[in-house]
């Protein structure tokens, strides 16, 4: 049982690194029959998925692909904007202009902030969708 719990495991890395049940059959000289019988197993499928998930996050996350990465380079380039833009005289913009751009800004800030909403739990641990009994802010509150 040890030798199989082995070969298992080396059937999940195999899998992760996306190498065809065919190819595993012959490196680890199993059936693909046997392969396929572990593969349903749901605990070694999981193991696979979030194994690949997690390689699949490595890459992203070398090439600053992830949304961390993406998150941070669209900060810094609205800092690089908004300091341009404070730098600016916005006396040459009419007034309506104006009033629709701090309009525009107010629904991008509000937008932006996260909303966190508790709800009181019944019985089975169900949520009541009673908008009563629903109390909702912004994280910024």
């Amino acid at each position: 049982m040890k030798e199989e719990t082995k070969l298992m495991e080396k059937f999940v890395k195999f899998r992760i690194e996306g190498k065809p049940f065919l190819e595993i059959a012959k490196t680890l000289e199993v059936s693909n029959h046997q392969l396929i019988e572990w593969n349903k197993e749901e605990y070694i499928n999981n193991a696979i998925q979030a194994g690949k998930q997690m390689r699949l996050q490595n890459i992203l996350r070398s090439h600053k692909m992830d949304k961390t990465s993406k998150v941070k380079a669209i900060v810094s380039f609205s800092q690089k904007i908004n300091e341009e833009l404070s730098q600016r005289d916005l006396s040459e913009i009419p007034t309506d202009k104006l009033l629709k751009m701090a309009l525009m800004n107010e629904k991008r800030l509000n937008e932006s902030t996260p909303k966190i909403v508790f709800r009181k739990t019944i019985e089975g641990g169900f949520f009541e969708d009673d908008e009563e009994k629903k109390f909702e802010f912004n994280a910024e509150d």
